[in-house]
């Protein structure tokens, strides 16, 4: 996950021997969204150990992503393997997945799309487990054009689950400011433009709300391949408008602790493959402002807990131009747009201090049926139990 690589700092060494007793489980790559999802959860019966790849993809000047997403696994005996994405070359494994499957990136060959396949077919994938309902249908959307239609029976959704505390931590003014934050990698993407232009349109017409920004901005995207964006020209106008407090990176435990103490998250992203951000925010109690994008309207309620700007999509539920060469073209209307809805949305004389509170009292509900953390440690535990032989 970008924004954990980029904005949160890991702890070193962070998977090892989780769980007094039980099954081993294998870790490839300690991260952001695989601690939510294996890890983290801490499921009854097993215990987690970190395992390595041999890497292939230094031996060889190829530069198909395979040679990353296909490894093969060493460190010793465990029961089952737990991949995020990553197709292992040995051992059984269940698999998380977060879009696409097999995650080979670019534009890989049929002959390697068929080998992928071939190994979600095997006896030794135990299960596939979508991060969301927009992920299972984005898999199985592509295992059915190629006539899969038994294996896109399989996929399944997991969420995973959180625990970040409850709502006594939280501290935020019911006077003053509307105080607002946007968090993540590559914030051109994260619609940082647009909310930047929003804000100052609401402070010139008398609106008082502030923003705190953690993040860099970087120069380039996936999303609109072409379009070089200015970094230091950004980073200039985060510096200078007195409105705004700009941190480049910072702990979770910080960016949690920060979510407590505002009111609302502006997440008007282009491309996620969840939007992790989102749910961490609902948790702690914020309404959230998003595009309609992918897994965004499985996350948020519309005008109960949260905004969706609508944007156009693809039958994939992306925006129509991710990765285009119409991306470019169509990204200052966009912008536009974006802009131009949260202005209407945050200077809506009904859109109060209050009327916030109590969106993030519903988002923080929502959530934590989406996202308990008790209940996806005992469903983790069921799909391993499952999965082991």
């Amino acid at each position: 996950m970008d924004i954990q690589k980029n904005v949160f700092p890991l702890p070193k060494n962070w998977v090892t021997q989780i769980g007094a007793r039980g099954k081993k489980v294998g870790v490839l790559n300690a991260g952001y969204g695989v601690e939510k999802v294996s890890y983290g959860l801490k499921p009854d019966g097993f215990k987690f150990v970190k395992v390595n790849r041999i890497p292939f993809q230094k031996f060889t000047k190829k530069t198909d992503n395979i040679m990353v997403q296909c490894p093969v696994v060493v460190g010793g005996p465990i029961d089952l393997l737990h991949s995020f994405n990553m197709l292992p070359l040995n051992k059984d494994f269940v698999l998380t997945t977060e879009m696409e499957l097999p995650r080979f990136f670019g534009s890989p060959s049929e002959k390697s799309l068929d080998f992928g396949y071939n190994i979600l077919r095997s006896d030794r994938c135990r299960g596939i487990y979508a991060l969301s309902e927009a992920g299972k249908k984005f898999a199985q959307r592509r295992m059915k054009a190629r006539g899969l239609n038994s294996l896109a029976d399989t996929v399944k959704v997991f969420r995973g689950g959180f625990n970040i505390g409850d709502e006594t931590s939280e501290h935020r003014p019911t006077k003053g400011p509307i105080k607002a934050c946007i968090v993540g990698a590559q914030l051109f993407r994260k619609g940082i433009e647009a909310t930047v232009d929003a804000l100052q349109l609401l402070r010139d017409g008398g609106v008082e709300v502030e923003l705190t920004v953690i993040g860099d901005p970087g120069d380039k995207n996936y999303a609109v391949p072409t379009l070089q964006f200015d970094r230091m020209a950004m980073l200039r106008t985060l510096e200078e408008k007195p409105w705004v407090t700009h941190y480049a990176r910072l702990p979770n435990a910080d960016v949690l602790a920060l979510f407590r103490r505002s009111h609302i998250l502006l997440f008007p992203s282009i491309d996620e493959t969840l939007g992790w951000v989102p749910v961490e925010a609902g948790l702690c109690g914020m309404p959230r402002i998003t595009t309609n994008i992918f897994a965004f309207p499985e996350l948020i309620r519309d005008a109960v807990d949260g905004w969706m700007i609508d944007v156009p999509l693809s039958d994939d539920l992306r925006w129509i131009h991710t990765g285009g060469p119409s991306a470019a073209e169509a990204w200052g209307e966009t912008k536009t747009l974006i802009s131009r809805k949260m202005t209407e949305i945050l200077g809506n004389k009904d859109t109060t201090i209050d009327r916030l509170l109590e969106m993030g009292r519903s988002a923080r509900l929502n959530m934590d049926e989406l996202y308990n953390y008790a209940d996806a440690r005992e469903r983790l535990a069921g799909i391993y139990n499952g999965a082991v032989r």
